[in-house]
C-alpha cells in the first residue's frame, strides 16, 4: 500500500490516503477517522500516488531502473 498527504480545500481538512491492491482507505487528519474509501477498479501494487490541485492520482508503478 502506498500512502500521500492531499489537502482538501473543499472539505477543509488534510487527509493522508492509502491505495494499494483493491482497497483505499483515508485518514482525516481533523477528526483522527479512518474512513474505508471504495475499492480500487483495476488492483495496483504499491501505486505511485501524486496529490495535486485538491485531487489524486494513482500510477500504475513505480519505475525500475536497470544498472
Amino acid at each position: 500500500m502506498s500512502f500521500v498527504a492531499v489537502n482538501s480545500s473543499t472539505h477543509g481538512s488534510d487527509w493522508i490516503v492509502g491505495v494499494g491492491g483493491k482497497r483505499t482507505i483515508t485518514y482525516d487528519a481533523s477528526t483522527s477517522e479512518v474512513i474505508q474509501g471504495p475499492p480500487v477498479l483495476s488492483p495496483k501494487h504499491k501505486p505511485v500516488l501524486i496529490s495535486h490541485g485538491g485531487m489524486l492520482y494513482g500510477l500504475r508503478a513505480m519505475v525500475r531502473s536497470r544498472s
